[in-house]
């Protein structure tokens, strides 16, 4: 088992941990941090991270010198430390009382994806059910192309312009 496996696995327990603490309500994402609350930050961080980072990793590992090592890196944990935030920013909108919970929408399609797309990017990554590849590979690619469009949606829809 590689170290980078199990920092991925370390990764994932951490996303784990970070939902049911904030949707147990161990701890409040409710706190207000100027116009928005902590945990709506997470989600604004992450998909200002996502809209930048995955068209930039797409166009450097076929157009740059940079070791492609360094870029899977950089993309892999890159991605799974913002997973962890999106994680506690739908734990923290499903933990709503009930009078103000959230709507069903483009909120819970972006987290199922993103769920596929992170499960499918593993696979690829660490070669986990390798005659699965091509399957992963096109999860993978054409899930993340959907995931900017639905955080783009998102965005729109819950800052009222759409």
């Amino acid at each position: 088992m590689s170290t980078q496996f199990r920092i991925a696995i370390g990764l994932l327990l951490v996303a784990l941990f970070a939902g049911l603490g904030t949707y147990l309500g161990w701890w409040s994402l409710f706190t207000s941090v100027g116009p928005f609350v902590l945990g709506h930050w997470f989600g604004i961080v992450a998909a200002a991270y996502l809209l930048v980072a995955v068209p930039a990793y797409a166009c450097l590992k076929r157009r740059t010198s940079v070791s492609r090592g360094r870029l899977l890196q950089f993309h892999v944990f890159g991605n799974l430390l913002v997973f962890i935030l999106i994680v506690a920013h739908f734990a923290q909108q499903m933990a709503r009382p009930a009078e103000f919970a959230p709507s069903w929408g483009t909120g819970l399609a972006g987290f199922i994806l993103f769920l596929v797309v992170v499960a499918a990017g593993l696979s690829l990554r660490f070669g986990l059910i390798p005659a699965w590849r091509r399957t992963w590979r096109l999860i993978h690619v054409g899930g993340s192309l959907i995931i900017l469009i639905v955080i783009g949606i998102h965005a729109l829809e819950n800052f009222g312009l759409f």
